[in-house]
């Protein structure tokens, strides 16, 4: 958990792109919350059944869920991903969620699935250094068309300073 832009959707990138690139066998589901709230949607409207959504999510051996506080407030969304969290932690399977709060500070979430969420690894995201900045510049400066010997290092010294709040603005700065 952590603030907008401090690389939550990126580490949940890089997991699926390891049980990818590990040949572990894992089947992984990626989904954002609002993605995960479009279907439980599709499913409430009737378009489709709820067992099968279900069933197709539990089939998974990891399943990712990106800024699941968006989903606080729906009590019957809630109440199915309860059902999912559920099914799939009695199957041994994986689940990691990520969110702008603590799973216990989480709005709109009963205490029964907050008190899940909280039983896991519970990890803060705090904002980089200025060194990190910089180390994270450099890097992506590294990975484009320009020769990092064209930037000053005052520059990158700057940016580093300037924007280390969010790493989405380095890349805006950048």
């Amino acid at each position: 958990y952590s603030d907008s832009g401090l690389g939550k959707t990126h580490l949940l990138s890089a997991i699926v792109n390891y049980l990818k690139e590990s040949a572990s066998g894992k089947k992984t589901l990626y989904c954002a919350a609002s993605d995960f709230l479009e279907e439980y949607l599709l499913v409430a409207n009737g378009e489709k059944e709820f067992n099968k959504l279900k069933d197709y999510i539990v089939s998974h051996d990891v399943l990712l869920i990106d800024d699941v506080q968006m989903l606080g407030g729906k009590e019957k969304t809630t109440d199915y991903l309860f059902q999912i969290f559920q099914k799939m932690y009695n199957g041994g399977k994986q689940i990691v969620i990520t969110s702008d709060k603590h799973p216990s500070e989480l709005k709109g979430f009963d205490e029964r699935l907050k008190s899940r969420f909280a039983g896991g690894l519970s990890i803060s995201i705090g904002a980089p250094d200025v060194q990190t900045c910089i180390s994270i510049l450099k890097s992506k400066i590294d990975a484009g068309p320009i020769e990092l010997s064209a930037f000053d290092e005052n520059v990158l010294e700057f940016i580093g300073q300037k924007f280390s709040k969010n790493i989405r603005n380095i890349d805006e700065a950048l």
